[in-house]
């Protein structure tokens, strides 16, 4: 028998100290239960109207705030009560959280009598049925927990004095033959109380910390966590471990592909030093041969500078002070190639532009040396997302010795798709 009536006495509602205390948790979750009834009126009201989301939003509110709320702790319900606001406003309610969620929560705040007068936000809403149910049923309860504080007083009957003897001989005589079974069954009530107690309490205070993602978890355990684990938040709290797992292979994946794309840059750095040599040492040894070749070779050296009267240069990625070298300009745009630079007719002048291509994805994993030096990024939030990169202005860069040298004020603009 013991067994059957503990879950029952801990599935009622939570004890209350004083008329603070009953005024404070009938108020809350009054006005919790009551923006319930608004919703189902509405429904009645305007079912014409009715749509998906606010629908989706009413069940949500149903399965989380109005299920099993007579076995919720306090703790809880208050935790409920602060983040309705936020909760009606991302799940399509607004309109009921500006009319009706705030001056109820005004008239909390300032300790209004909780009666009639309360639940008064618009007369239209007392010829509601779910509203008007709903109201009585809080003004009950409430009435009953003050009751509870203030019991009537019980008659004193007079009981002749030879029943009197009668009964007290009779008492001790039981108590005489109960006294080890009734300690016996306190003992084993108060473990199976207090263990139970335990397990309800860890139970919720594990959902309510994972209130809004408690649906992509249950989605995880639905197919099997009954054949794994003897109560269901232990399986959350394992799903938890397996995504954190997750998350950390991904992120030293990411580590390694960055390192690998950080030593193929100084590669590419290192061709670049190597071939800017080289073209010095060229230069070099056409100049020295300049005295015994004067002609032929200032044919050849007119065909060199003949490379400055390109309207067109293209370049890989920029430096880090977002220039580029004279030196390492292409006549043509080849597969690396990430920006050309038009010249204007002045020469000292051009306008940048970013090329989108098969490597965008190489770009966008390494920002900081293709994309930051020279280019805005309209929308870097997007990031991790995107696959490609879109030009939507041209910068301008500016000639400055061997460098052609960007514009701080006139960066290229992008955007991430």
């Amino acid at each position: 028998m013991l067994l059957i009536f503990v879950p029952a006495i801990l599935s009622g509602q939570p004890t209350l100290k004083d008329s603070a205390d009953a005024y404070e948790y009938w108020a809350q979750r009054g006005i919790i239960e009551m923006i319930y009834a608004y919703m189902q009126d509405y429904f009645v009201q305007f079912d014409s109207l009715k749509n998906k989301k606010e629908l989706a939003g009413y069940k949500l509110y149903k399965a989380t705030h109005i299920s099993g709320i007579d076995s919720r702790s306090k703790d809880d319900l208050i935790f409920q009560f602060q983040l309705l606001n936020q909760y009606l406003i991302d799940n399509n309610w607004k309109t009921s959280e500006t009319k009706i969620l705030r001056p109820l929560q005004d008239k909390y705040h300032n300790q209004v009598p909780l009666d009639e007068q309360f639940f008064s936000v618009n007369e239209e809403f007392n010829t509601y049925k779910y509203w008007n149910e709903r109201k009585q049923m809080i003004l009950a309860n409430y009435g009953e927990a003050l009751k509870s504080f203030h019991p009537k007083p019980v008659p004193v009957v007079k009981v002749p004095e030879v029943v009197q003897r009668h009964e007290a001989n009779k008492e001790e005589d039981e108590d005489t033959s109960s006294g080890v079974i009734t300690i016996l069954i306190s003992l084993v009530s108060g473990i199976l109380i207090g263990a139970f107690s335990i397990y309800i309490y860890s139970r919720e205070r594990i959902y309510s910390i994972l209130f809004y993602d408690r649906s992509k978890y249950d989605n995880e355990l639905e197919k099997d966590w009954r054949k794994k684990y003897l109560f269901k938040y232990i399986g959350i709290v394992a799903v938890q471990r397996k995504w954190e797992m997750e998350k950390r292979t991904e992120i030293n994946a990411a580590n390694k592909d960055i390192d690998r794309l950080k030593t193929e840059l100084d590669k590419l750095k290192d061709k670049n030093y190597a071939s800017d040599k080289g073209s010095l040492l060229k230069t070099a040894e056409v100049e020295t041969a300049e005295e015994d070749q004067p002609s032929k070779v200032r044919e050849w050296k007119v065909n060199q500078e003949s490379l400055s009267t390109l309207n067109e240069i293209y370049y890989t990625i920029p430096e880090h002070d977002g220039s580029f070298k004279v030196s390492n300009g292409k006549r043509s745009k080849e597969v690396d190639c990430f920006y050309k630079i038009e010249i204007d007719k002045n020469r000292n002048r051009g306008q940048l532009h970013f090329m989108s291509g098969d490597y965008d994805l190489r770009a966008l994993d390494n920002i900081d040396y293709y994309i930051n030096p020279v280019c805005e990024i309209e929308n870097i939030t997007e990031r991790t997302q995107a696959r490609r990169i879109i030009m939507r202005n041209p910068g301008v860069v500016i000639l400055n010795g061997e460098n052609w040298k960007i514009d701080a004020g006139n960066k290229v603009k992008i955007r991430l798709i």
